[in-house]
């Protein structure tokens, strides 16, 4: 599975050996990497592909005046970032999770209130983590009463505890 994600992360960056042996940065391999490890439970790499699959990817390539990518597809973000956060209790997952329903994703399943719940939940399981990114997050919420009663204090301590 290691083997996997770190093949995903070659192709994901390209790179140079000591010997000049280059492979060049190929998101469509990565992915095939990414995916792989995923589905055999790679906490890393569901983060990776949940995030790429996110937004999707394109990439243009100078050597051969070629263009590669993937689409969005968040119902498969939500997949692998969930599972990562589930299976892994990965709390980059958590807050990765927090971000796509506090910005609406799934919103079509979901009605806002619900989604701001959603970031909630997953921002304070993040938080208690130790995701300083998640608890942050949570801390925004407070100070402006996106999903939740507005409160400064509670904003304040959560941005204490990230130490801004």
């Amino acid at each position: 599975m290691d083997a996997l994600y770190h093949l995903g992360e070659i192709y994901s960056k390209g790179c140079e050996d000591a010997d000049g042996i280059i492979i060049k940065s190929d998101i469509l391999m990565a992915i095939r990497y990414y995916r792989q490890a995923a589905d055999q439970g790679h906490t890393k790499a569901q983060i990776r592909l949940g995030n790429i699959l996110v937004t999707g990817v394109h990439s243009h390539h100078e050597w051969d005046d070629q263009q590669q990518g993937v689409e969005s597809k968040p119902i498969l973000a939500f997949h692998y970032l969930t599972k990562a956060a589930v299976e892994g209790d990965d709390a980059e997952a958590m807050n990765a999770l927090g971000q796509l329903y506090e910005i609406g994703f799934g919103s079509e399943i979901w009605n806002e209130e619900e989604s701001l719940e959603r970031a909630r939940k997953w921002y304070a399981k993040g938080m208690e983590k130790g995701n300083a990114t998640a608890t942050f997050n949570l801390g925004s919420m407070y100070e402006s009463g996106s999903g939740v009663e507005m409160s400064i204090e509670k904003a304040l301590k959560l941005y204490i505890e990230v130490k801004l």
